[in-house]
């Protein structure tokens, strides 16, 4: 391997003696990976991999944790960042064709830090254990479950369970903070060999490479300072009505591609087309074996980069101007389990969609009719008359004999206590 990767990579290449601006553009995905791993230390040591305490922990370390809001929004920049570089990178590889005879493994080692960075953005969405978390992990994996031969296999091995459960946050938990962190060791160590391989009258990093590494870094910090502060959004209950979730920024052009295709297109849309394209970059080097500077098909290679900067651009545009995720529901009081099941309940059972609550100037809940009571006027009674409106609701409200008396006096209290800290807030 050894003797390919210097054979590869010494003699008449056609590459640059400079390093620039992919090497730049790794020294800013380095930057940002070094910064979310150190952001990524300091929620570990508070976060619970349970789906009971999960979203609990994580709401923990943004409210209660001194800083803890800014290391989780610096930990989210990090991985845009990083995604965006190591992107960018590649962009620059294609447009220099550095990818060619010359530049094979310098070609691979970029597309492999792009891959376990969107690997490791992928796991961890799934660990604040949040709707927009379980249910864009539900999306991926079932386009994955629908793949015909191997998907039902690769579907349970990833979950390890028919559906996402406990055993799925484990092993995201495993896979994003042992697992791929060591992979991305080994690749970070491949991608710097390939860079020094092509500078090799360079084999130090430039000031200038070293300045980007800790531009990076200070920019995802004031970025992170600036907010506006990451979400924690609702938590996760099982039996809850659909819920659309919002995919990253870098995935907004698949997540048009498979909405606009037929129902039974949407695995070829999702899981095939990026498959082939995937396997399409990994063969380029060998489809075009030339080792000559000036490239025959260099139009057709630069338009393919202007595409790809374009679907970039337009994912961010995008992404910028999709709503943010409803805010959560805060207490003055530390839930305890009682509470924090009525809260679930009244999320599971869709009374914030009909019964509007409004909490630091924003509404949670659309109603179809604006004369429907709001979760505090429903508190107006005792938890033992909401217990009563629950099981004899009024005529254009569905009863709920379903739950169970713990349950009916869990949304009760839940309900009560709102009213509580709305009252205590009007009095500030």
């Amino acid at each position: 391997m050894s003797e390919a990767f210097d054979q590869d990579l010494d003699g008449d290449s056609p590459l640059d003696k400079t390093r620039s601006p992919q090497a730049i553009l790794t020294a800013l995905a380095l930057g940002a990976l070094v910064l979310g791993a150190l952001s990524g230390l300091g929620m570990s040591l508070h976060y619970v991999p349970t789906p009971e305490g999960a979203h609990g922990s994580i709401r923990s370390i943004h409210d209660e944790i001194p800083g803890g809001a800014w290391i989780r929004s610096a930990h989210i920049w990090s991985m845009h960042t990083a995604v965006f570089a190591t992107l960018s990178a590649i962009i620059a590889t294609l447009f220099r064709g550095s990818f060619r005879a010359g530049g094979r493994f310098n070609w691979w080692s970029a597309l492999a830090l792009f891959g376990v960075t969107c690997a490791l953005g992928l796991t961890g969405e799934l660990l604040p254990w949040s709707r927009q978390a379980v249910t864009a992990t539900e999306v991926r994996t079932g386009l994955v479950e629908q793949t015909p031969v191997l998907g039902q296999t690769i579907h349970r091995s990833v979950l390890g369970a028919p559906e996402i459960s406990a055993p799925t946050l484990t092993r995201f938990h495993v896979l994003h903070t042992q697992l791929l962190p060591l992979l991305l060791i080994a690749v970070v160590t491949w991608r710097l060999r390939a860079l020094r391989r092509l500078a090799p009258a360079k084999p130090r990093p430039s000031v200038f490479e070293a300045t980007t590494f800790f531009l990076g870094c200070a920019f995802i910090g004031w970025r992170a300072i600036q907010g506006p502060e990451p979400t924690v959004g609702f938590v996760h209950v099982d039996g809850e009505a659909a819920f659309e979730a919002r995919p990253e920024w870098h995935f907004l052009w698949l997540n048009g591609l498979i909405e606009r295709v037929p129902g039974s297109l949407a695995t070829a849309a999702g899981v095939y087309f990026p498959s082939l394209l995937a396997l399409a970059l990994v063969a380029l080097p060998f489809l075009d074996r030339s080792r000559a500077k000036r490239m025959p098909h260099l139009a057709v290679l630069v338009s393919a980069s202007l595409l790809g900067i374009v679907i970039v651009g337009l994912s961010a545009a995008q992404a910028m101007e999709l709503e943010a995720p409803e805010p959560t529901i805060r207490s003055s009081v530390e839930w305890d389990d009682e509470l924090r099941l009525g809260y679930q309940l009244v999320r599971r059972e869709g009374c914030i969609e009909c019964h509007v609550h409004e909490q630091d100037g924003v509404s949670l809940g659309d109603p179809e009719d604006e004369d429907w009571p709001t979760l505090i006027d429903l508190a107006d009674a005792d938890v033992d008359g909401i217990q009563e409106t629950l099981l004899f609701p009024p005529d254009d409200m569905p009863a709920y004999p379903h739950l169970s008396t713990e349950e009916q006096l869990a949304i009760g209290r839940f309900l009560v206590q709102l009213e509580k800290d709305q009252r205590a807030a009007r009095s500030r």
